[in-house]
């Protein structure tokens, strides 16, 4: 059931990451560092302002989206939404239009101002009924949703680059108009339509109760993503962000991107196992659900790490290629940390509704990484303030997975992890055999190569249970 969950989210889950993967890779043949920094700082303000508007109410919905629909009560919601999007709409382009006054060193433009606030209103629309159509099981909308935003945001904004100005807010624009395509395009598909809106105060009492903990969370997590971009503008400037960001955003990217492959589906087997079968049958799940993740993660974050230099070299912009090949496999490993934490441990702690314990791990992880990461800015530049970042996931990661088996008996099965950890070591020794990858063709060849190889490696070590799974699956046929 999970496998098949997992195969039917995969278009939406993959397609709109690695477009933003390859944006942040395209955009820096056009934009340079000063430039990119600021284009950089100004999704730091559109995140700020989901983080603490609308993600509460998000993770409300994706929660219970399905219980409304079940019970009839769907235009109850869809007027509490038409609420609550109008209302937070406001509320996001005005904190994006200050957060992105504030950390500019130089007073932005006007047209700076307004680009931000409309990337942001659109980026967090998408990203709120993406997570609500993922709750209705509302496969099309979630997939156009997922898709036309970023990918149209890739070909919209290097055409707005190369053809109209390659300035940040031209980017900014692009964005917002493929967002807004999106949004046009895949709502029709899922059940909410606007209403007149209806503030329903039992609904709104819910979403608080269960969102306000996660907005705290989220609001504390907000400096563990960006405050490595405050310290480094602090530091080295605007231009020092856009040199740092490349890499922090593709090892952040690539690991949330891995995991999403497969937590676009687990989490609503867990609650559904939670509803049906009771606690036990959920943690097992769990456990399930955190051995794909790292067998996903693990394997990734190490290939990473064996090829950032060619990556860098073959993709990256020539002013960016040299610091992105240091900071990828650091970033990579935070990137894969977080991912973890997000999308096992918490995941635990979401689905036996101790949502108000992420605030713990998120005071943890937060103060630790500022402090690292501004010691290693202090002391060793942008690698150091990176790997201060690394750390520092590592900790919340071990806090976060403390915590949860503490209060809601999550665990991991040993033989999982070393099975997860052959196979990735078989992959490693393969890749290093290989001679350094100089053209994309070659570097293509050795990814495929690293996959193969693992693939077979984890078949064999869980040969056991494929076969019951096959034949399980050829019983019930």
């Amino acid at each position: 059931m999970l496998l098949l969950h997992t195969l039917r989210t995969i278009p939406g889950q993959v397609a709109g990451p690695l477009a933003q993967m390859a944006g942040a890779v395209a955009f820096t043949h056009w934009l340079g560092p000063a430039a990119m920094g600021v284009y950089a700082l100004a999704w730091a303000a559109q995140e700020l302002a989901y983080f603490g508007v609308v993600a509460g109410w998000s993770t409300y919905v994706q929660r219970h989206a399905a219980a409304h629909l079940a019970e009839g009560d769907i235009r109850r919601l869809n007027a509490a939404e038409s609420a609550v999007q109008l209302v937070s709409g406001l509320l996001q382009a005005l904190i994006a239009c200050a957060a992105i006054a504030l950390i500019l060193d130089a007073w932005p433009s006007l047209s700076l101002v307004v680009a931000t606030a409309a990337f942001t209103v659109t980026r967090n629309l998408g990203t709120h009924f993406a997570a609500r159509a993922r709750a209705e099981t509302s496969d099309i909308a979630f997939t156009i949703l997922q898709v036309v935003g970023p990918a149209g945001g890739l070909a919209l904004g290097v055409f707005a680059l190369a053809n109209v100005s390659a300035t940040p807010e031209a980017l900014l624009y692009a964005l917002a108009i493929a967002q807004g395509l999106g949004l046009i395009a895949g709502l029709p598909f899922m059940s909410f339509r606007p209403l007149r809106p209806h503030a329903d105060r039992a609904m709104l009492r819910s979403a608080w109760v269960y969102g306000a903990p996660l907005l705290l969370s989220n609001l504390l997590e907000w400096p563990s993503i960006h405050g490595i971009r405050l310290i480094v503008e602090a530091g080295l400037g605007v231009a020092g962000v856009g040199l740092m960001t490349v890499a922090w955003w593709l090892g952040l990217r690539l690991a949330a991107f891995v995991a999403l492959l497969v937590t676009g589906a687990t989490f609503a087997a867990a609650i559904a196992k939670l509803d049906r079968g009771g606690a036990e049958e959920a943690r097992a799940q769990l456990a399930d659900n955190g051995a794909l993740l790292l067998a996903l993660l693990l394997p990734a974050t190490v290939g990473v790490m064996l090829l950032a230099r060619p990556l860098a070299e073959l993709l990256v912009a020539p002013e960016f290629a040299a610091t992105t090949g240091k900071l990828l496999p650091l970033a990579m490993c935070a990137g894969a940390l977080r991912a973890f934490r997000e999308h096992a441990s918490e995941q635990s702690l979401l689905v036996f509704r101790r949502t108000h314990a992420t605030i713990v791990t998120t005071m943890v992880e937060m103060p630790t990484t500022v402090i690292l990461c501004t010691i290693g800015m202090l002391t060793g530049g942008l690698e150091a303030a990176v790997a201060g970042c690394a750390v520092a996931a590592l900790g919340g990661a071990l806090f976060s997975y403390a915590y949860a088996a503490r209060l809601t008996g999550y665990y991991l099965r040993a033989s999982d992890l070393a099975r997860v950890a052959g196979a990735t070591a078989v992959m490693a020794a393969a890749m290093l055999v290989l001679p350094p990858a100089a053209t994309a063709t070659e570097l293509a060849l050795t990814i495929v190569f690293g996959a193969a190889v693992y693939g077979l490696a984890a078949t064999l070590l869980w040969r056991n249970q494929l076969r019951r799974v096959i034949g399980l699956r050829l019983a019930a046929s």
